[in-house]
């Protein structure tokens, strides 16, 4: 199973070593984030999330330790991180309006979620899966895929499992999160303009992610819910310190102290070596491939150009995969997963492109454009 792991990784290193290019002469300024750094950390940290919930449902090896541990405390805290940014550089250099931001940010999400949740609940109910509850806990798949199976689902619930009411992936929670966070940045963005009142709109924003912290701790949701939602508030931060000050030196000091006024808190009360450990990894990548930027770019066809704009549709295919692959052969490769998830990924963005592409060369009126920002934007 570790070589399993092995080969993943080696993948990864294979698309990194052939998707940069050294620039022919260095950048003056970088952002903070660079657009490359976000392609390169969104393609790893989808992988890694894979690989994070095949090795929760698979035994033995440090490799499916590391991952079972890298994929909680780093990939998704580093996710929020960089949806938090990206939302923020993206409205600050093109300010929107309400009804455009609700239908762009909001489209973008929620469109690919139903439309996967349809295709899903059609394979479930092809499926036509019947066993024990207990046995589906051990197997850490959810009861719906049994309940859709055996055609226990009326009407109502497939409507409701469609708009993520009745739950059909337990990793739909990150969804939910980034949806909140949209509203909660539409909220600051109304109150504050985001180019002349950066840090009235920057502690808006942070007050409501840590007002949906207190809820989530209070109600006691599962601690990996509300655990990385400290990403988001640092991403907001490096924005507005980006916004700040030109310099390297107080925009990495105020990272630095921003990173622990809002992690070491949560890491408290997680009580929790690992979550520290992985943790401080984030702001170490950040300020690494902040410097590689200034030498190294990405192509834009490359392929961690592509598992950046697939990101998104990896994370909303990958636990039912992981689920047909236990009820048909058992979690038997992780790199098996890894590679389906691509695929059925690259099939949606073809698809959906082509559909685009039909529609517009019909209605000029439509805009040409498809789903190229990833997991997260």
């Amino acid at each position: 199973m570790n070589l399993d792991y092995v080969n993943a990784i080696l993948l990864l290193i294979f698309c990194t070593l052939g998707s940069y290019k050294r620039r022919q002469t260095k950048l003056i300024q970088v952002s903070i984030i660079h657009k490359d750094t976000t392609s390169f950390l969104k393609a790893v940290c989808c992988v890694s999330i894979i690989l994070h919930h095949f090795s929760l449902r698979s035994s033995g090896g440090t490799m499916s330790v590391l991952f079972s541990l890298g994929g909680a405390y780093f990939s998704v805290p580093m996710f929020f991180l960089l949806s938090s940014y990206g939302i923020c550089k993206s409205e600050d250099l093109k300010p929107t309006s309400i009804k455009s931001f609700i239908v762009h940010r909001l489209k973008k999400i929620l469109l690919p979620f139903f439309i996967i949740n349809i295709i899903t609940l059609l394979v479930y109910h092809l499926c036509r899966a019947n066993c024990d509850i207990e046995e589906l806990s051990v197997a850490r798949v959810n009861e719906a895929f049994v309940l859709i199976g055996q055609q226990k689902y009326d009407i109502v619930d497939y409507i409701m499992s469609v708009f993520g009411v009745n739950v059909i992936d337990a990793a739909m929670w990150f969804v939910y999160i980034i949806i909140y966070s949209y509203l909660a940045f539409l909220v600051s963005k109304t109150l504050f303009n985001i180019q002349k009142q950066t840090g009235k709109l920057t502690i808006i924003f942070i007050a409501l992610i840590a007002i949906l912290f207190a809820i989530l701790y209070y109600i006691k949701v599962s601690p990996h819910i509300y655990r990385s939602l400290w990403g988001i508030a640092l991403g907001a931060i490096l924005f507005w310190v980006e916004k700040r000050s030109v310099n390297d030196k107080p925009r990495f000091a105020i990272m630095v102290v921003a990173f622990f006024v809002f992690f070491i808190p949560i890491a408290y009360l997680e009580r929790n070596n690992s979550m520290i450990q992985f943790g401080i990894l984030i702001p170490l990548c950040i300020i690494v491939f902040r410097y590689i930027s200034f030498y190294y770019s990405i192509r834009s066809k490359s392929a961690i150009s592509l598992l950046s704009s697939l990101s998104y549709i990896m994370y909303l295919v990958h636990v039912k995969i992981l689920t047909l692959q236990w009820w048909y052969i058992g979690y038997q490769s992780a790199l098996f997963s890894v590679l389906l998830s691509i695929m059925i990924a690259l099939l949606y963005k073809m698809i959906s492109d082509d559909l685009i592409l039909y529609i517009s060369s019909h209605y000029k009126k439509l805009p040409l454009s498809s789903n190229k920002k990833g997991l997260t934007c």
